[in-house]
C-alpha cells in the first residue's frame, strides 16, 4: 500500500509539473496583441491601447444599414493580402494626436457635390468614417477626382498634384474610358494608364498605403422589349484588379457585391433599404447621397477596417480575437501565412520599409518609364501659348460644385484654320544616362473627345467635334499628329494621343484645325493639357505578350477589312 501511494504521489507530481509549465507557455503562446520592433513598427501601442482603437474602430456605423449589410460589404472584398505600406498607416492610426492625410483619385463619381448628393462624395463620406472611427487622430481629404477623366490622363498629370507625403490614396476609375470594351486586355492603353498611375502614386509617395475602389454603370438596355442589365464585364475592374492585387492594393467592388441585389428591386429594398432608382441621381452611373454613404462609407471603410484589423492582429493566434470572428475572416488566415509568427520573448520583429515596386503586368503601361512627367494642365496651361489664332480661353466645367475636379479649363475653338503655338522644353525629359540608353520623349496632347450619336442635337457646325493636326513648327522635329475629336462611343472624356519629339531647349508645336469633319460638319476642339514624358519601345517580351500583341493586330486588321454596310 505504502509503495502505491508513492508512485499515485509521484504521478500527481509530475502532473503538476506539467500543467504548470503548460501554463507558462500558454502565457507565452497567446499573449494578446504583442509589440513590434522599435521605432517603425507598432511597439508604441500597448495590448490596452489596441483594444481601444479596434473597439472604437468597429463601433463606427458604417454607410450601410440593413441587416445584411456586413454580407453585403464583406462580398465586395476581391481577395486578400498583405497590403503596401498598410501596417505603417495602421501604426499612425493608433497613434493619438497623428495627423493623416488622404487623397482620392477618380472621375466624375468620385468629385461627387451634386445637389441629389448634398454636396458631398464617396471620399468625404469615406473619411467621415474614418474619423469616427479614430477620433484621437485628425484628418485632411484631398479630392483630387476630374470629372470626364481616365486613368491614364491622371497617370500623366494629376498625380503630380498630390500633397508632399499623404498617408492613404484612394483610387476609382473602373468606368471612364472603360464603358465600351477599352479595358479587356493588359496590352489596352487604359489598363496600362490604370497601372501607370498606381505606380506614380507609389513613387511620388512611397510610404503612402493605398486602396481602390471599382464602381459600376448601373444602365439597362431594352431587347425585344425585355430590359436587359449592363454586362458584368462593362468595367476596367477586372484587369484593375489583377494590377491592383500585383502591387499590394486592396480592392472593393461593388458591382460584385450588388450586381444580383441593385437590378432587382425588392431584392434591394429587402437587402439595401433602397431600390437603384432611389441609390442614382438620374442617370446609371452618379449616386446620390444614399449611394455615395454606400460607396465610401460602406465598402471602402470595410476595406479600411479589415485591412486595419489584419495588421493590428497580425499573428496567427490573434485569429481568435472576437473581432476578427464576428468578420468571418477567420477563414481567410493564408493571408498571414507569409509571415511566420514569433512565440519567442514579447517582440515580434516587423519590417515597414516600404516594399520595392514589382514587374510590370501590362507591356503597355512597361513602355512608360519611372519618371516624373512634365505636363501643362488644368490653369497651368492657361499662359503657355505663345500665340493665339481663333482659341479662347473656357471653363466648361460645372458652375455648382466647389470641388476643383469640377472645373473643366481648356483652350477652344470652333474655326477651321484657328491656330494655336507653344513653346516646350523637351531638353528636360531625359538624362544624358537616358540619351544613351536610348530612351525617347514623347508629346502627349490632352483633348475632349465627344459623342456623335445624336446628330441632330450633339452634332453639327455648332456642337460637332473637328479635327486638328500637331506639329513641329522650329527647334524639334515629331511626326506630325491628326486628332479626330469625334468619340464614336456615346460619351464625352478626355483622351490622349502621342507623337515622338526630339530634344530641344526651344521646341516649337502648332495645334492647328483642319477643315475636315466626321460630325456633320462640326470643327469644335478642346486642348485640356500637354505633356512630355520618357517611354522606350525596347520592352522584352515573353510568349504570351507576343501572342497577346499579335492577336490585337489581327483583330485590328479584321475590323479594318470588314466592308461597309451598304444603303
Amino acid at each position: 500500500m505504502l509503495d502505491i501511494s508513492a508512485r499515485r504521489m509521484c504521478s500527481t507530481a509530475v502532473l503538476l509539473c506539467i500543467l504548470l509549465a503548460a501554463q507558462q507557455c500558454s502565457a507565452k503562446l497567446f499573449r494578446p496583441f504583442q509589440s513590434v520592433q522599435a521605432g517603425r513598427g507598432l511597439s508604441s501601442s500597448s495590448s490596452s491601447r489596441r483594444e481601444q482603437v479596434l473597439h472604437s474602430m468597429w463601433a463606427a456605423p458604417l454607410g450601410l444599414h440593413s441587416a445584411d449589410a456586413d454580407h453585403i460589404l464583406r462580398s465586395g472584398f476581391k481577395y486578400e493580402l498583405q497590403g503596401r505600406n498598410w501596417r505603417l498607416l495602421t501604426k499612425k492610426l493608433a497613434t493619438p494626436g497623428s495627423k493623416i492625410t488622404v487623397v482620392a483619385f477618380g472621375g466624375s463619381v468620385t468629385v461627387g457635390h451634386y445637389a441629389t448628393s448634398e454636396n458631398s462624395s464617396w471620399p468625404e463620406e469615406a473619411v467621415a468614417w474614418m474619423q469616427a472611427a479614430f477620433p484621437e487622430v485628425e484628418f485632411t481629404l484631398m479630392n483630387l477626382g476630374h470629372g470626364a477623366t481616365t486613368a491614364a490622363i491622371a497617370s500623366l498629370c494629376y498625380y503630380q498634384d498630390m500633397p508632399p507625403n499623404p498617408d492613404l490614396v484612394m483610387v476609382e476609375y473602373s468606368i471612364n474610358g472603360c464603358g465600351a470594351l477599352q479595358c479587356m486586355r493588359p496590352s489596352q492603353p487604359e489598363v496600362a494608364g490604370y497601372e501607370n498611375l498606381l505606380r506614380n502614386i507609389m513613387l511620388r509617395a512611397p510610404e503612402a498605403a493605398l486602396i481602390s475602389l471599382g464602381v459600376f454603370n448601373w444602365r439597362t438596355d431594352v431587347y425585344k422589349g425585355v430590359e436587359i442589365p449592363n454586362a458584368y464585364f462593362s468595367t476596367g475592374e477586372d484587369q484593375h484588379a489583377i494590377i491592383a492585387k500585383r502591387y499590394g492594393v486592396p480592392y472593393v467592388s461593388v458591382r460584385d457585391a450588388l450586381f444580383d441585389v441593385l437590378y432587382n428591386d425588392t431584392l434591394a429594398k429587402q437587402k439595401l433599404g433602397f431600390t437603384r432608382e432611389e441609390m442614382l441621381k438620374g442617370d446609371p452611373i452618379h449616386p446620390k447621397l444614399i449611394g455615395a454613404q454606400m460607396y465610401g462609407g460602406g465598402f471602402v471603410a470595410w476595406g479600411v477596417r479589415h485591412m486595419v484589423t489584419l495588421s493590428l492582429l497580425h499573428n496567427q493566434h490573434h485569429y481568435s480575437h472576437p473581432l476578427l470572428q464576428h468578420s468571418r475572416v477567420v477563414r481567410r488566415r493564408q493571408l498571414l501565412s507569409r509571415s511566420p509568427p514569433s512565440f519567442a520573448g514579447s517582440e515580434v520583429s516587423e519590417d515597414l520599409t516600404p516594399p520595392p515596386l514589382p514587374s510590370f503586368v501590362s507591356p503597355i503601361a512597361a513602355k512608360q518609364l519611372d519618371r516624373d512627367n512634365i505636363c501643362y494642365a488644368g490653369m497651368a496651361l492657361k499662359h503657355r501659348p505663345v500665340s493665339s489664332n481663333g482659341w479662347e480661353w473656357v471653363d466648361e466645367g460645372r458652375s455648382d460644385c466647389r470641388v476643383p475636379g469640377c472645373h473643366k479649363y481648356g483652350w477652344t475653338t470652333k474655326t477651321v484654320g484657328a491656330s494655336l503655338d507653344f513653346e516646350l522644353d523637351t531638353s528636360q525629359v531625359l538624362s544624358q544616362e537616358d540619351r544613351q540608353a536610348g530612351y525617347k520623349v514623347a508629346l502627349v496632347i490632352v483633348f475632349l473627345r465627344s459623342h456623335m450619336n445624336n446628330p441632330e442635337r450633339e452634332q453639327g457646325p455648332q456642337r460637332g467635334m473637328g479635327v486638328a493636326l500637331v506639329s513641329c513648327i522650329s527647334g524639334c522635329k515629331c511626326e506630325p499628329l491628326k486628332i479626330d475629336a469625334v468619340n464614336t462611343d456615346r460619351s464625352s472624356e478626355l483622351d490622349s494621343l502621342r507623337t515622338q519629339v526630339s530634344s530641344h531647349a526651344k521646341c516649337m508645336i502648332r495645334i492647328k484645325i483642319l477643315d475636315e469633319s466626321s460630325s456633320f460638319g462640326g470643327h469644335k476642339f478642346r486642348l485640356n493639357g500637354i505633356a512630355l514624358s520618357a517611354y522606350t519601345d525596347d520592352v522584352p517580351s515573353g510568349l504570351p505578350a507576343r501572342l497577346l500583341f499579335n492577336h490585337l493586330l489581327a483583330v485590328e486588321k479584321f475590323v479594318e477589312d470588314v466592308p461597309e454596310p451598304e444603303d
